[in-house]
């Protein structure tokens, strides 16, 4: 059985794209005797808000668009999403970003300006911990605090360290 899903980000309205991609799904899925399955990306939580998921449902049912599943929301599902997350850096698969968001915001404004696209890259000789699997979890904001404080401390001190 066909299953298709639209899972637009509730952080403003439907907009055009949005809607041709649910009505594309919906025609698609009722084509083949399948389901239209709905899920909201409200994980962006800073952005997201339940005035925008009321706003696209109501987009949705405006151009008769039902669907058969859902609405889910991704947000109900966050702790399955961090256990997996831990299950792929325990694995090996993944590592944490220690980042602060304005070094992350540098390093891309820096790539722009020399008209290439940014990209995660440390590399052995810059990290000290051989090749890094391909994910990057970004840690969360105490972490990234955390990682700073060492990284201000160390650079400031006089020790070197016997390696």
């Amino acid at each position: 059985m066909v299953r298709v899903r639209f899972a637009p980000s509730p952080t403003g309205y439907l907009h055009i794209g949005a809607a041709r991609t649910s009505l594309f799904n919906w025609l698609f899925a009722r084509h083949h005797s399948g389901k239209f399955i709905l899920r909201i990306e409200d994980t962006d939580f800073a952005r997201s808000s339940d005035e925008m998921s009321k706003g696209i449902l109501k987009g949705l049912k405006w151009l008769g668009l039902d669907w058969d599943e859902g609405p889910f929301s991704q947000s109900e599902r966050i702790d399955v999403y961090k256990n997996k997350a831990e299950e792929l850096v325990e694995k090996g698969y993944a590592y944490y970003c220690f980042c602060l968001p304005e070094e992350i915001q540098q390093r891309k404004q820096e790539a722009s300006s020399k008209g290439t696209y940014w990209e995660m890259s440390i590399t052995p000789s810059s990290s000290g911990r051989g090749k890094l699997p391909p994910i990057m979890i970004i840690a969360s904001g105490q972490a990234r605090r955390m990682a700073s404080e060492r990284r201000r401390i160390s650079s400031q001190s006089s020790v070197s360290s016997p390696m």
